[in-house]
C-alpha cells in the first residue's frame, strides 16, 4: 500500500515568551493567560531569575511561556502536502492560471461546474476545461480578488461581495548584526489598535533571529522590497528600533539591517476593526451578479450531489499554522463525518 505521509516535516517546539514592558500591560497579559487556560494550552510563568539567566538583555516585567509553540520549515510542510495528495490518487499542478470558473447550480442536485485553466508557460493562450463533479475549493491567498472576477454563476458574471474584498498589507523584517539580542521567540504584549501582533523576535530553523513584522498597506502585491528608496528603508529601520527598544533597551540602531518582507491578504483595511478569515460556500447569484454566500457546513449527508463551490478568503499568517485544521474542516464538510472518519487519516 502506498505510504500516505511519505515526507517528514522539519519542526521544533521551542516555546514562545509573551511579556509586559510596563504595568499598563498587565491586564492584556492576564487576558492572554486566561485564553490559554480556556484552551488547555501548556504554559508556565517565567521567573525573573530565569529571564536574567537565559535572556539577560530582555527588559520585561511579567513573562509567560507558551510551551507548546513551535516553528516549522515551510518548504518541508509544502512537500508533505503535495506528496500526500499524490500518494492518495490526486495531483498537484503548478504554474496554472484559472481563467474562469463556470458554476451552474441545478435543480435536484444536477448542477455542473467547469474550470478553465491555462498553462502559464504556454504561448498559445488556449485553456483546458476541467469538468468538476465534487467541489472546487478556492484558496488562492493574495489572488482571491482576481479569481472572483473570473467567476460565473449560470453564465452571469459575479460581483465580488464587499465581505470578501481583500486589502494587502506588507510586513517587513530586519536582522541584527553581531551577537544575537535574544535566542527565542519573544512577543511583547500587543499594543492597542495594532494592525498585527507588533514587532517581535522570529527564530528560523537554523537559529537565526529576525525582528518584525511591521504593517504597511500596499496596492502592488508583486513589490516585496523592504524599502522603495533609501529614505523609506531608513524610516522602516527607525520604527523597528523604536519598537524593539521597548523590551531590549541595549539594542544599537546601527546594527539593524533590512531583511525581507511578505504580504498579507487581509479582510480589514486601514483604520478598520480586525476581521478573521472566512470559509464560505457560494450558493447562487441573481441576474445582477449579486451572490448568496453561506458559511461552509457539513451537508454531504443530506442528499446533495451537485458540485459545491467553496471560497477561503483573508487567510493570512495563522493560515499556515492552522492549515491542517482548515483542510480537515473543509474535508469534513464536503464528504461528511462518516466518510471522513473512514477514509481520511488524522493529521495528529
Amino acid at each position: 500500500m502506498t505510504e500516505r505521509f511519505p515526507s517528514v516535516v522539519k519542526a521544533k517546539k521551542i516555546g514562545k515568551w509573551i511579556g509586559t514592558c510596563s504595568s499598563d500591560e498587565e491586564e492584556v497579559l492576564q487576558k492572554i493567560i486566561h485564553n490559554m487556560k480556556e484552551r488547555n494550552l501548556d504554559f508556565e510563568m517565567v521567573s525573573a531569575d530565569r529571564i536574567r539567566q537565559e535572556e539577560p538583555l530582555l527588559a520585561m516585567q511579567t513573562v509567560v511561556n507558551s510551551k507548546s509553540t513551535g516553528i516549522v520549515d515551510v518548504s518541508s510542510l509544502r512537500d508533505l502536502y503535495e506528496q500526500t495528495v499524490d500518494a492518495n490518487g490526486g495531483f498537484v499542478s503548478c504554474c496554472q492560471k484559472v481563467n474562469q470558473i463556470q458554476f451552474n447550480p441545478g435543480e435536484g442536485g444536477k448542477g455542473s461546474m467547469t474550470v478553465k485553466v491555462q498553462d502559464m508557460s504556454s504561448t498559445s493562450g488556449e485553456s483546458d476545461d476541467l469538468v468538476v463533479e465534487k467541489a472546487v475549493i478556492c484558496a488562492v491567498g493574495l489572488h482571491a480578488n482576481t479569481l472572483w472576477s473570473n467567476l460565473l454563476l449560470n453564465h452571469v458574471a459575479v460581483k465580488q461581495p464587499a465581505s470578501h474584498q481583500l486589502k494587502f498589507c506588507k510586513g517587513r523584517y530586519a536582522t541584527y548584526q553581531g551577537k544575537p539580542l535574544v535566542h527565542r521567540l519573544v512577543y511583547p504584549c500587543p499594543q492597542p489598535k495594532l494592525v498585527g501582533l507588533g514587532v517581535h523576535s522570529v527564530v528560523d530553523m537554523d537559529g537565526r533571529v529576525k525582528f518584525g513584522p511591521d504593517t504597511i498597506y500596499v496596492d502592488d502585491i508583486t513589490d516585496y522590497r523592504v524599502g522603495r528608496n533609501e529614505k523609506e528603508e531608513k524610516e522602516f529601520l527607525d520604527s523597528q528600533y523604536t519598537a524593539i527598544k521597548r523590551y531590549i533597551p541595549s539594542i544599537e540602531r546601527s546594527r539593524l539591517q533590512p531583511d525581507f518582507s511578505g504580504i498579507r491578504p487581509k479582510l480589514s483595511g486601514p483604520g478598520e476593526a480586525a476581521r478573521d478569515f472566512v470559509i464560505d460556500e457560494v450558493l447562487s447569484a441573481n441576474s445582477a451578479g449579486d451572490v448568496t454566500l453561506s458559511p461552509l457546513v457539513g451537508e454531504a449527508g443530506s442528499g446533495r450531489t451537485d458540485p459545491r463551490l467553496v471560497v477561503l478568503n483573508g487567510i493570512e499568517s495563522p493560515g499556515l499554522t492552522s492549515s491542517p485544521a482548515i483542510g480537515e474542516h473543509v474535508a469534513r464538510c464536503l464528504v461528511g463525518e462518516e466518510a471522513f472518519a473512514k477514509n481520511i487519516p488524522k493529521w495528529v
